[in-house]
């Protein structure tokens, strides 16, 4: 795209979503709006699936509501000026990026002594020269100041490919935002753009990130320098910062260029003064007299590393680490940094707490010298790219810690343990909750004749077991194993006799759905519904069909009323229901008044005389339409190749009774399992417990 052409969506134009984010709301909301509001905007572009709004439209009518834009304007603007640069192809670092190093020159211009202020000089020039603007300013400026160094280096693509009238928006939208809110707004854009990261995004943090959270979290006050050995983009040095304030002084480490100036520009628009170092801090250390009073660090999970595993290095006091693992030079690094009454918090798998071999050696040096105070398990999936268990450690200088104990915290069921970790290590001082996780305080001498393991489920005692519980589970289970297996039983029986009458009169031969189509027997309607724009309806996705299992409509249908049947978009009682990617699935719909979701096809007997809808979806999933796949990422068949049987409708009707009997049988006979694997456990806690069971109390 030259500098000339029109960008590709005007300025004016927003989404649904970004409608959602500028009222605060959800993105089904802006779509029940839309459905029940006769007088919200209509669309003024784009398509049906990804409609387009007019901004000034949306913001009158929103105000008509009561909503409140002042607050999100500035960051409105600004994130529809990288929406354009999206749409044009720009990707999700790219646009951070942008937006940083535009804000970042917003920032620095306010300190600089030159006689115009840079920073109107690119609002004067970005109409002409795009970004251009900024590469001559920051050009100049960086002789003065070398924080502008990296504002000048801006990629010539950017130059290339981004039209002067965008840019222009950019650069607007940042003139309009306080200089003073300039970091609050630019990480809430860099939060809403973390929702475009793939799973592998957030090697370096993200804005919002929980482990980010829970470190800061661990430093009750600061009092002295505060570091972080792997800071990326400084997510956990800000949230200490924004806690405590920024008076103190902040060191960063990051191995990565690109993730240290994110970091370095954040902390400047924060107006943190923090240093941050470029470098491998595991393959050398760039600073081996640098000491902290506080060291914050989530490094890399499951890094294997070629560093330094020299004995001559200083920092592997407890032990050489392996190559197989870099926790725990990470952790050693850590306590070669720490000032002492300082201390580390360090987040790793829970793999570093159990690993045997030389992981397990260190483990017990550490232990032994005293530099192991806390350990905490957080809940799963605390963080998006890692699925692996983690684990919080508290380490402290050799011998600093209260007495010969650690703490261990259970809070892997605590669904938001980063909100209350430092409270937690307070956990055996006589302040205790109800609501406090497990944990134990275990000697030094008990871990080391353990295998200096710090999993704390390892050393939890049991929870207090109520015998009268256990009683009432095992007696419960007994009878719904009766109950199941009485009713199977009968099941089983009536099922036999209806198998002599199950089997077809006449010799069946097969059609295919197109056929059944040619002769109006059925018709068929393909869905193009998306599940978030339903709005007041129940939108059916492949998902539901597979299941079997489909909304209820008991609050929406009387509100739908005569349009079940004039809508061709809802489907009506006896509707079948198919999807053919991964398997060939299909259900009857047996109540009506549901949207057909993308994926799913609709199928209506148009002759009940001639097939039943019921006798239909059991045939579709028959083995012999399996061939009809086709596809290895994402295996699908065309609905019209699948085949039935054609049999007489009372031929239908007998073999629909046989499958639901099947089927009704096998729900019970899960039901059995469930129950009888419930009364096996609870026989089992009976015993362990010394629960006596009454033998006269037998299952009704």
């Amino acid at each position: 795209m030259s500098p000339d052409q029109n960008p590709p969506r005007n300025e004016h134009l927003i989404t649904s979503s970004e409608i959602a984010n500028l009222a605060g709301v959800q993105r089904p909301t802006v779509s029940n709006w839309r459905r029940r509001n006769v007088d919200f905007p209509p669309p003024v572009a784009g398509s049906s699936t990804s409609p387009l709004f007019d901004r000034r439209e949306v913001d009158a009518w929103l105000a008509t509501k009561g909503y409140s834009l002042g607050r999100n304007a500035e960051e409105e603007s600004l994130w529809r000026a990288l929406s354009v640069m999206r749409d044009a192809g720009f990707g999700t670092e790219e646009l951070v990026d942008m937006a940083l190093t535009v804000a970042t020159a917003r920032r620095l211009s306010d300190e600089s002594a030159s006689l115009m202020p840079p920073w109107q000089q690119i609002v004067a020039d970005s109409p002409q020269i795009g970004f251009g603007a900024q590469l001559t300013v920051a050009a100049a400026e960086s002789l003065r100041d070398k924080r502008w160094s990296d504002l000048a280096d801006v990629p010539t693509h950017w130059i290339n490919r981004v039209p002067h009238n965008v840019v222009a928006a950019l650069v607007l939208a940042v003139d309009q935002i306080d200089p003073a809110d300039l970091g609050d707004v630019t990480d809430r854009i860099l939060a809403r753009l973390n929702t475009t990261r793939g799973r592998g995004g957030f090697e370096f943090g993200f804005v919002g990130s929980r482990t980010s959270k829970a470190l800061a979290n661990m430093v009750e006050f600061v009092d002295g320098p505060v570091y972080d050995p792997a800071c990326g983009i400084g997510e956990a040095l800000l949230q200490v910062a924004k806690d405590h304030g920024n008076d103190d002084h902040f060191v960063g480490h990051e191995v990565n260029a690109d993730a240290a100036r994110t970091a370095q520009q954040r902390f400047l628009l924060h107006g943190v003064q923090t240093d941050v170092v470029v470098g491998d801090v595991l393959a050398k250390d760039p600073d081996p007299a640098l000491k902290a009073r506080h060291i914050v660090l989530e490094p890399p999970i499951a890094l294997k590393w070629e560093g330094s595993r020299n004995i001559n290095d200083p920092r592997w006091r407890y032990g050489i680490p392996p190559a197989s693992s870099a926790d725990f030079a990470w952790i050693q690094h850590c306590l070669a940094h720490l000032e002492d009454g300082g201390r580390a918090h360090v987040i790793t798998a829970m793999g570093s707490l159990f690993r045997g071999g030389q992981e397990g050696a260190i483990r017990s040096e550490l232990i032994r010298h005293g530099c192991v105070d806390a350990i905490v398990a957080l809940p799963g999936k605390m963080h998006p790219g890692i699925s692996v268990p983690l684990a919080l450690w508290m380490l402290c200088p050799p011998g600093d810690a209260n007495d010969d104990t650690v703490l261990l915290v259970d809070g892997s069921d605590v669904p938001d343990a980063e909100n209350h970790v430092r409270r937690w290590m307070a956990l055996g001082g006589g302040q205790e909750a109800e609501d406090d996780p497990p944990w134990a305080v275990v000697p030094y001498a008990e871990l080391l004749s353990s295998g200096s393991v710090l999993t704390p489920r390892r050393w939890i005692g049991e929870k207090d077991t109520d015998t009268q519980e256990i009683r009432r589970l095992h007696h419960a289970a007994r009878h719904q194993v009766a109950s199941s297996a009485s009713l199977i039983g009968d099941q089983a029986r009536r099922l036999e006799e209806g198998f002599t009458h199950a089997a077809p009169t006449s010799q069946a031969r097969l059609i295919a759905m197109r056929d059944l189509i040619a002769v109006d027997a059925i018709n068929v309607r393909t869905g193009r519904q998306r599940s978030d724009e339903g709005g007041p309806l129940s939108v059916i996705t492949p998902r539901d069909v597979r299941s079997g299992a489909l909304a209820s409509l008991e609050n929406e249908t009387p509100a739908l009323g005569d349009s079940l049947s004039l809508n061709p978009d809802l489907t009506r009682p006896g509707d079948v229901l198919v999807t053919t990617m991964n398997g060939i699935h299909a259900m009857v719909d047996h109540q009506g008044g549901h949207a057909i979701g993308i994926g799913v096809q609709r199928v209506r007997v148009s002759q009940p005389d001639q097939i039943l809808p019921e006798y239909l979806a059991a045939a579709l999933v028959g083995s012999w339409n399996e061939r009809f796949q086709t596809g290895h990422t994402v295996p699908k068949a065309d609905l019209k190749s699948l085949e039935i049987p054609v049999l007489p409708l009372a031929d239908q009707q007998r073999l629909v009774d046989a499958i639901t009997a099947l089927r009704e049988l096998g729900a019970g006979a899960i039901a059995l399992q469930a129950a009888a694997e419930a009364a096996a456990r609870t026989l089992l806690e009976a015993v362990r417990f010394n629960v006596e069971l009454d033998p006269s109390e037998a299952p009704e």
